[in-house]
């Protein structure tokens, strides 16, 4: 199995070094946001591939709509260094099922999304298997 990076319609978003974000169609959808909603990309912390999509009420910033299309974040702040100009804008991944914390969506870049990816359709698939085998897994 290669690990090819799932491509959209997978919720996801994109962000330039300028820090604007682009929120995919397919993400405004199962998120259901809205121009105006309070929202905000939290880097990830040192050491740590996980980045968040903050759409608690008390988000610094807001989402707007992009040139009548697409909804954005503008000016989230980056630390220094973390995005080059000179390459394209990061794709982020939002993660299945529930957050761990209500508002506060789990993202990752589209190398690591698609580790976690290849392994969560291996481990399906493999459960799927032993279902058929009539075994339970380890």
């Amino acid at each position: 199995m290669t690990l090819a990076t799932p491509q959209p319609p997978l919720p996801s978003l994109t962000i330039n070094d300028q820090g604007r974000v682009y929120l995919h169609p397919t993400l405004v959808e199962q998120l259901h946001l809205a121009s105006g909603q309070p929202a905000n990309l939290v880097p990830p912390p040192k050491g740590s591939d996980y980045w968040h999509l903050d759409l608690r009420p008390e988000a610094e910033r807001f989402i707007t709509p992009g040139n009548g299309r697409n909804l954005r974040i503008h000016n989230v702040r980056l630390p220094f260094s973390l995005l080059n100009p000179d390459e394209p804008p990061l794709m982020l991944y939002l993660l299945p099922g529930e957050p761990a914390q209500l508002g506060y969506y789990p993202l990752l870049p589209a190398p690591a999304f698609a580790q976690a990816y290849t392994a969560f359709l291996e481990q399906a698939a493999q459960a799927a298997w032993q279902a058929e085998q009539g075994t339970t897994p380890a």
